[in-house]
């Protein structure tokens, strides 16, 4: 078989009623110059039956302990892949056929791609998917990104294979469920040419993935700031703890609408644009729920 261009990384565990509808968006995909590797922590259901089902020969099915940590089967894919570029695919998540071949157009000169993505919010899929895209990357600088958050979604993003070879994921417990934002930030550390396809080529599906338990994400944001405070200004540093202050705002937003309006308003002082404008708009929606739980009593 010839060098494939894409690698795709497949981390697994107990997905046997997704993981056919993962594959099979791969094996669908227009540009066919790709290897799949799956990485499967040791399932207890049927998963690597239904890999196996496949019979594709581009798809390789490794068994790793990772102990409950993702970022352990990725850097597993990452060690193993062949491909120039790697791209990444959550086993719940879905890519649109012509999403490799998109990404093919832009690969001589770009070194990172990312793209938009539709969000499914319910457990149980149905049409009850929103589209999603993110904002551009104008600066490719983790000083940059750092300031405005995250940017990619995992399942989203591509990367030239050159840029990660020193770059793993971190297996640092305390940074569960945001190491996906520690990788990338040490990509963008590297200043690399990025480009955002303004294209929806990825089926998210947030009822499956992790719970969105706010508290935990503070308190891994603190730990991952920590880390990378040593890059930025005291400017940069302060705009950062504003930004995080939506998550606080957010814990608040259904049940405390005027507290979480005081929170947006700590992001609002923020000197970066996009995140002013994201929390005038918060703030303006702590009003109107404000508003209509008073006619609803």
């Amino acid at each position: 078989m010839d060098k494939p261009f894409f690698t795709v990384i497949i981390p697994t565990y107990n997905r046997e009623n997704l993981i056919g509808r993962c594959l099979k968006s791969v094996i669908e995909q227009t540009y066919t110059n790709w290897e799949a590797i799956v990485i499967d922590n040791f399932s207890e259901d049927k998963t690597e039956e239904v890999v196996a089902s496949f019979k594709d020969d581009r798809i390789r099915f490794y068994k790793n302990h990772n102990y409950g940590v993702i970022s352990v089967s990725r850097n597993f894919g990452l060690d193993r892949a062949s491909g120039e570029w790697i791209c990444f695919l959550d086993s719940d998540d879905a890519w649109m056929p012509q999403k490799l071949e998109i990404l093919k157009l832009y690969a001589n000169d770009f070194d990172m791609l990312y793209h938009g993505w539709e969000i499914n919010t319910k457990k149980r899929f149905g049409n009850s998917y929103k589209k999603y895209m993110p904002y551009e990357v104008k600066q490719s600088s983790l000083q940059y990104v750092i300031q405005r958050g995250y940017p990619c979604n995992t399942s989203s993003t591509a990367v030239r294979k050159e840029f990660v070879n020193n770059i793993r994921f971190s297996e640092d417990k305390k940074l569960f469920a945001i190491e996906d934002y520690d990788f990338f930030l040490q990509v963008f550390e590297q200043r690399p040419r990025v480009k955002l396809v303004k294209e929806y080529l990825t089926l998210y599906d947030a009822g499956t993935g992790i719970s969105h338990n706010y508290e935990a994400l503070r308190r891994r944001e603190r730990t991952l700031f920590a880390k990378w405070k040593s890059k930025l200004s005291r400017e940069e540093f302060r705009n950062v703890l504003k930004l995080a202050m939506q998550w606080k705002a957010q814990e608040n937003l259904d049940t405390r609408p005027a507290l979480a309006r005081k929170y947006y308003w700590k992001m609002f002082s923020s000197s970066i644009f996009m995140v002013k404008k994201k929390a005038l708009k918060c703030v303006i929606l702590t009003y109107i729920i404000q508003f209509m739980r008073v006619l609803k009593h």
